[in-house]
């Protein structure tokens, strides 16, 4: 079964707005916990940090952003995954992109290996340097600036 793109609760169209400030703009910042349903028995809590990383091609190292999406399924079935699109807009180049990031339920040995623990998946974003707005779907209205 594949998952669908997660819709906080009360929620029924992903959207992002863009409306950090300048003076906001650090190398990290934090998405707070979140509700989502991703589909009718698959719900929990996710959140979500970008953060300034060095990111290497061949022998080309530079820094770019790198996102990590914490998923903490309510239900124990490994169908129970989350689809999270991240977009990115640098401010001052105009370059802009987006990646889909998958976070699945994971298995807990401590309860014999039931399924429900959470789950935690990473992406990483080409940039460029500037100052970049990032947005996560599962938190819609909520986009972070950083500066790479």
């Amino acid at each position: 079964m594949s998952a669908g793109i997660a819709v906080p609760l009360g929620m029924s169209v992903l959207a992002a707005v863009v409306c950090a400030s300048p003076a906001s703009a650090a190398g990290y910042a934090h998405f707070d916990d979140t509700q989502v349903t991703v589909f009718p028995g698959c719900s929990g809590t996710t959140s979500a940090e970008a953060m300034v990383a060095p990111l290497q091609e061949g022998n080309r190292v530079e820094n770019g952003v790198a996102v990590a999406v914490h998923f903490s399924s309510d239900n124990r079935t490994a169908a129970c995954a989350l689809d999270v699109e991240t977009t990115w807009r640098n401010r001052d180049t105009g370059a802009s992109g987006r990646q889909s990031i998958t976070v699945a339920s994971t298995a807990d040995p401590a309860s014999g290996g039931h399924y429900g623990s959470a789950g935690y998946s990473r992406g990483t974003l080409w940039t460029g340097p500037g100052r970049v707005v990032v947005t996560v779907s599962t938190h819609p209205g909520s986009a972070r600036e950083i500066t790479v």
